[in-house]
């Protein structure tokens, strides 16, 4: 088998699944071959499901407190989506498959198979007929309230995209959990859990600290392994946004235990 992991395409990406514990020795192996071979990788929440339909397609479904939302290709926000179907195909002889690996979802190509595509699809609640694709979307926690994250977040999550700050109630939360903090004094940023992901905002020093906050020691920055991301700023939340066609990460400089800086997954989907 070639050890190629495409990327599902929904537009301009793919979708994610975390079926590994991203800290596992395993999953640490898979996470730095996808890193190189698997461009536009995207994520969804630990503790997904899946559900094999044929060896082409599976059927990914949330965890409990977690929803897609899909953009369609109409401009129309879906919510409260709770699966979503993967479908791989080859386009050029035969064997493509989905994989996953560190949070990353894409179709593996056998031998046999030279070119290999695939596409995520939705229904939407309620509503009957075919699956549809869509112009962006991801898995989230809408319903949560923006909190200061940890180093445990900051190993598990993805980072805030720009479409997520489009939902309503979203851009809200962040200027309400902003609101909270005194004028003035010295301003540090500080990583925090908006809708299920990680986003960089700026808040005295003084209050991150008394809330048990983590502070970044030096600027947030964006790295790409094809292509180019950097930071963006919006609703006062900074992450990464760029033409990133392989896998795109918000370096924190936050410290693990083993002394590794802890980055976070950016990606659009």
């Amino acid at each position: 088998m070639k050890t190629l992991l495409l990327t599902l395409s929904v537009g301009l990406a793919g979708l994610g699944l975390s079926w590994l514990n991203p800290r596992t020795p395993a999953a640490e192996a898979v996470r730095t071959e996808t890193a190189k071979l698997a461009p536009g990788a995207a994520w969804v929440p630990v503790n997904a499901t899946e559900r094999k339909l044929d060896p082409n397609t599976v059927v990914v479904t949330a965890p409990s407190g977690w929803e897609y939302v899909a953009i369609t290709e109409a401009g129309q926000t879906i919510t409260g989506i709770t699966s979503v179907k993967i479908s791989c195909t080859c386009t050029s002889g035969s064997g493509c498959s989905p994989s996953s690996g560190w949070g990353q979802k894409g179709c593996v190509m056998s031998d046999g198979c030279s070119a290999c595509s695939g596409t995520v699809s939705f229904k939407a609640p309620g509503a009957g007929g075919e699956f549809q694709t869509m112009r962006q979307g991801g898995f989230v926690q809408r319903g949560s309230k923006p909190r200061f994250a940890n180093r445990n977040d900051l190993q598990n999550l993805a980072a805030v995209a720009d479409w997520m700050l489009q939902i309503d109630g979203i851009s809200a939360q962040v200027s309400q959990f902003l609101a909270q903090a005194p004028a003035g004094g010295m301003q540090v940023q500080t990583p925090v859990v908006i809708a299920g992901r990680i986003g960089i905002v700026s808040m005295p020093k003084s209050f991150v600290e008394a809330q048990g906050g983590l502070i970044l020691s030096a600027a947030a920055s964006c790295s790409c392994t094809s292509g180019s991301c950097t930071l963006k700023k919006s609703s006062g939340v900074t992450y990464c946004e760029g033409n990133c066609s392989g896998t795109c990460t918000l370096d924190t400089g936050i410290k693990a235990a083993n002394g590794e800086s802890l980055t976070v997954l950016s990606s659009n989907f």
